[in-house]
């Protein structure tokens, strides 16, 4: 009784009503600088995605949410789970958008048309540095010609991105950070 939907809001939601969800817990990656995989463990634990789209319709109709945060580590990694998920906002018509995190490396074509036909607006990507050897040195395994072609992709798509960048990484160089600018 207590909770109040306006304490909600996400900046890239466009003043619409949030609600966050978890889908899925764990990270199989093992980037040095994050802890998730410590966290939660390397093996990702998903939710059903019928439940998932329950707990949206819920919110929808309880709080008149019309927009979602998913707020699990890589949205992404497992195609097969999004597409369920996504076929079954489709399928139940519901009028929401959302938004998810991914890697570069966990995006193709297909799954953005599938993301995007289900209504997600924007996406949230770890970059971390414009630095090869500095993405290397933090075990990111992701490239930078990777990362460049994925983002013409989303832009493609006309996803609203969200880039996060590190600075001050472990032997970063002036060279290393131009980079990344």
């Amino acid at each position: 009784e207590n909770f109040d939907i306006r304490n909600y809001d996400l900046v890239h939601a466009g003043g619409k009503r949030v609600v966050y969800i978890l889908g899925s817990r764990g990270c199989p990656y093992l980037c040095t600088f994050c802890a998730a995989h410590l966290v939660h463990g390397q093996k990702v634990r998903y939710r059903d995605p019928i439940k998932i789209v329950d707990e949206i319709e819920h919110n929808l109709n309880k709080y008149k949410i019309n927009y979602v945060g998913f707020k699990d580590g890589t949205f992404t990694v497992n195609h097969d789970w999004v597409k369920k998920i996504c076929a079954e906002i489709k399928k139940r018509k519901l009028n929401i958008g959302f938004c998810i995190n991914a890697r570069v490396d966990t995006i193709n074509e297909e799954i953005l048309q599938v993301l995007k036909d289900a209504g997600c607006k924007t996406m949230g990507f770890g970059i971390e540095s414009g630095s090869q050897r500095i993405l290397d040195s933090m075990c990111k395994g992701t490239k930078i010609d990777q990362i460049k072609s994925v983002m013409k992709l989303v832009n493609k798509y006309k996803f609203f991105t969200i880039a996060s960048f590190m600075i001050g990484n472990p032997g970063d160089t002036k060279d290393d950070i131009k980079a990344t600018l």
